[in-house]
């Protein structure tokens, strides 16, 4: 399994020319909403978070915690990479790291194939989002 790293923000704009196309390709398979440079700005501001697997990288995640008023939630908002069974069990770390912070939930947000892929992992579908452009 894929070592995973949590990239410090003043190591993010460094690295950001390797880890963009793996944001990109997780932008490509969500709903328009952001672009690459919206979330390298996040990240920088400290609103959300990158999370590297492997070197050179073969996964990137972009989490945000977000306070809710029952309750804190890590988001694993942006999430991308090549070779997911090298990489997918450090979901456990995220997961610690998300108690660490206070969280009482994590939720992904993402294309309908991730809820097949994090199923054996404990998650469970709990909304669905529909739209008309």
């Amino acid at each position: 399994m894929s070592a995973l790293y949590a990239i410090p923000v003043e190591n993010v704009a460094a690295l950001w020319p390797h880890i963009e196309p793996l944001v990109r390709q997780a932008l490509n398979h969500g709903d328009g909403k952001f672009g690459p440079e919206h979330v390298l700005a996040e990240i920088l501001q400290g609103t959300q978070q990158l999370w590297i697997a492997g070197s050179p990288p073969q996964a990137a995640l972009v989490t945000e915690v977000v306070d809710y008023p029952l309750g804190r939630r890590c988001i694993l908002a942006h999430l991308a990479g090549d070779e997911m069974n090298d990489w997918i069990g450090w979901l456990g770390r995220i997961e610690e790291w998300a108690v660490s912070e206070g969280c009482v939930a994590i939720e992904a947000r993402g294309r309908p194939g991730w809820e097949r892929e994090l199923a054996p992992w404990g998650y469970e579908k709990t909304l669905v989002t529909v739209r008309k452009r």
